[in-house]
Formats: C-alpha cells, structure tokens, sequence
C-alpha cells in the first residue's frame, strides 16, 4: 500500500497530473499527495462542433445519450492510467507501467421528469458519464462492483498499488 511511502513522496518527489478534471485533483488532495497539474493536450475527437455551446453537448449527452440509456441498466466506466518515472527517462515517453480498472455501475429506472430534474441541477453538466456518483446523481446507483474513486473519475486503489510498486522496486 501507499501509505507507508506517504512521507517520501511528498519530500523531493514530483507528482504531476496530466489530467484538467477537478475530480482528480480532489482524490490526489485527499490523499494528501502534493502535486502539479499540466493538462494533456491530447485531443479526444469528440464532434462538439455540432452543439452551438459546451452545455448544450453536455445536455444532450445527459438527456437522451447517457442518463436515457443508464436507466434501470448496468453499465461498466474504465480508466487507464500511465505512470511515468524518473528512473526511464532514458527511454522517452515510455511509461513504467499502464493499467485499465473497470467497475460495474448498476442504475435505477428514471423517469424522464427525473432525467430532466437532474440536468436543472447542473451536476452532470462537467461530468465525463453525465452523472457524478459524489453527489446528487448517487442517488440513481442501485450497486457498484469495483472501484467507487474510479466512477468518480481516478481508479484510486489500482493507482496508490502500482506507485507503492515502483517506490518498492526502486523506480521512483
């Protein structure tokens, strides 16, 4: 586990997520990990340019693309991490390891006056899956198999687990 390596990796080592999503952030902060944030630039090719504003694709993704078709069914979110180290700088670009978590999410039936309550929240409006699993649409989740940091957007336990491997290998 991390916790032990807690002290050394806030004294000298460099934490740095490539990553804008709040979430994120707000894990690593609870973790009590130092760290920087520098976006990646990496562009996901989502046509966006067929909404007149950001809210309008994010509406619509909530609306009739995501929550319409969550509803009373199981669905799976899978993040994939690559962690980078100081120890393989010598090959460029080359991460020390990669991994994919995958959790089981099970949602209630939901109307559609609740779909559309929902979206009058404003919650889903920044988020990836059009719901947030930390607030208001919780609510809907009837079960989760796996990691709830991951439905959050971070696969926490699967992350600490390979960093404390690369601090006990020596690699960060």
């Amino acid at each position: 586990m991390l916790v032990q390596h807690m002290a050394a990796l806030n004294n000298g080592k460099r934490i740095v997520l490539a990553s804008g999503s709040p979430r994120r952030r707000e894990i690593l902060t609870m973790l009590g990990l130092a760290h920087e944030v520098h976006a990646s630039a990496f562009e996901e090719n989502l046509d966006k340019g067929a909404f007149p504003t950001p809210a309008e694709y994010a509406k619509t993704n909530a609306s009739s693309k995501m929550l319409a078709t969550l509803s009373g069914r199981e669905h799976s979110v899978l993040s994939a991490v690559a962690l980078f180290t100081p120890s393989r700088s010598e090959v460029r670009d080359k991460p020390a390891t990669v991994f994919c978590e995958h959790t089981r999410v099970r949602f209630a039936p939901l109307s559609p006056e609740t779909i559309a309550a929902y979206i009058r929240t404003g919650e889903p409006m920044d988020k990836a899956g059009s719901y947030g699993i930390q607030g208001v649409g919780g609510s809907f989740i009837t079960g989760i198999t796996g990691c709830y940091y991951n439905v959050m957007g971070f696969p926490l336990h699967a992350f600490t687990s390979a960093v404390a491997r690369l601090l006990d290998a020596g690699e960060l």
